[in-house]
């Protein structure tokens, strides 16, 4: 399975980078690892909330 990566700037939308190979391979896992870290820090930040929560009943 290869990879290819697409990468749009958002503040310059027309402005357009491809990756193909390996590069684009460690682009893809970097930011599905990226993904993975907010969104576990997201449920974790959910998680205090609801003790400070529990812990002021």
């Amino acid at each position: 399975m290869g990879y290819r990566v697409q990468i749009t700037l958002v503040d310059q939308p027309l402005v357009r980078v491809e990756y193909q190979g390996l590069l684009a391979e460690a682009i893809a896992l970097q930011e599905m690892a990226q993904f993975d870290l907010m969104e576990h820090q997201a449920l974790a930040e959910i998680e205090l909330s609801e003790a400070k929560v529990r812990r002021k009943e």
